[in-house]
């Protein structure tokens, strides 16, 4: 068996919002809660002796089970198992308790928001009212408690031309380390919903968006973009990738709340992704194809490695939104490597 480095567990599939472009009703999961045997069942198959796994918690919602977090908490503790814990939130729900849960868990926290207003308004409540106020709150709880995170935008028709002002917004918020971006998947509620990013003009909105990170760095607010920060440590250390992402390798597994696995949380429900479960075990990790046969002749295939597999799996093939992302990215990354470190 690879020695699984990340293990995502879904802690429920309960969510307080209703986002327009959810991806987690592919399938048509139900509104399942994991209980606390599977998840220490699945920490018993996936730790390794001696080694440092990483947990992140998501969901739905993982917050609506905040309690299910602590006694996975105490169970690692107790059993001396060495972890490191993360969890993808709306944010909501993040209060003065809930981070104190957090914080005591050493937790890194990512927060999913779009921008702010029209570029989050596809993040909504069950009622359809808006969320960006409360995941605001929330961010500004982490403040207070002395706590720092990450954003994750989904980059939609909707917030495409506002990315830029995403990364304002991180550095108002101040205790914001950096920005990542996953684009949308026409899966889920997303299917027919025309939210895919306008390729027109998608190049441009990312550039704003870099160049506005560029501007806000000179005047000390740093904001990371983690596919930018990417690009440069490759770049800087001279090396090609084999993979794009732990899912490849074999080193994730991700266990939905009926013990069943997949490679990554991205593929949970999708039925040719499920890999086994924690009552019969499962097969190979190295399930997940490599890049589509259109990426072989791209100069930026050793850095992309073909993009998200889940992306291309949801789109049928090469996401060519994705690929524009990345192509965007590495192509401003290459310039900034030759300016800093092969000036004329």
């Amino acid at each position: 068996m690879e020695k699984t480095k990340l293990l995502i567990l879904r802690l429920t599939d309960r969510c307080n919002l209703a986002c327009r472009y959810c991806y987690a009703t592919y399938g048509g999961i139900c509104k399942a809660d994991m209980p606390f045997e599977t998840a220490k069942a699945a920490i018993a198959l996936f730790a390794q002796p001696g080694g440092k796994l990483k947990i992140q918690f998501t969901g739905g919602e993982p917050l609506l089970c905040a309690g299910l977090m602590q006694q996975i908490f105490q169970h690692v503790k107790s059993e001396g198992i060495q972890t490191a814990f993360s969890i993808q939130t709306n944010g909501t729900l993040l209060t003065r308790e809930t981070c104190a849960v957090l914080r005591e868990m050493r937790c890194a926290v990512g927060v999913s928001l779009d921008g702010i207003g029209e570029a989050n308004a596809l993040r909504v409540y069950q009622d359809g009212s808006p969320s960006l106020d409360d995941a605001l709150a929330g961010v500004r709880a982490l403040a207070d408690a002395g706590m720092r995170c990450n954003l994750n935008a989904v980059v939609s028709r909707a917030n495409q031309n506002f990315l830029g002002g995403l990364i304002r917004l991180a550095a108002l918020l101040g205790n914001v380390h950096g920005v990542g971006l996953d684009m949308f998947r026409p899966i889920g509620r997303g299917e027919n919903a025309g939210l895919a990013p306008d390729v027109e003009t998608l190049p441009d909105d990312l550039l704003r968006m870099l160049e506005c990170r560029e501007e806000l760095a000179a005047l000390g607010a740093d904001i990371r973009i983690k596919e930018l920060e990417k690009v440069r440590a490759m770049l800087q250390a001279g090396v090609q990738e084999n993979f794009y992402c732990y899912a490849q390798t074999g080193f994730s597994a991700a266990v939905d709340p009926r013990g069943n696995i997949y490679p990554c949380a991205s593929f949970v429900g999708m039925p040719d992704m499920r890999i086994g479960s924690i009552a019969e075990g499962f097969r190979s990790m190295r399930q997940i194809p490599g890049m589509d046969e259109t990426c072989d002749a791209c100069a930026d295939a050793a850095i992309c490695r073909g993009g998200c597999p889940a992306g291309r799996a949801a789109c049928g093939g090469r996401s060519e939104t994705d690929c524009m992302m990345h192509c965007t990215i590495i192509e401003y990354g290459r310039k900034e490597y030759a300016e800093t470190f092969m000036p004329d």
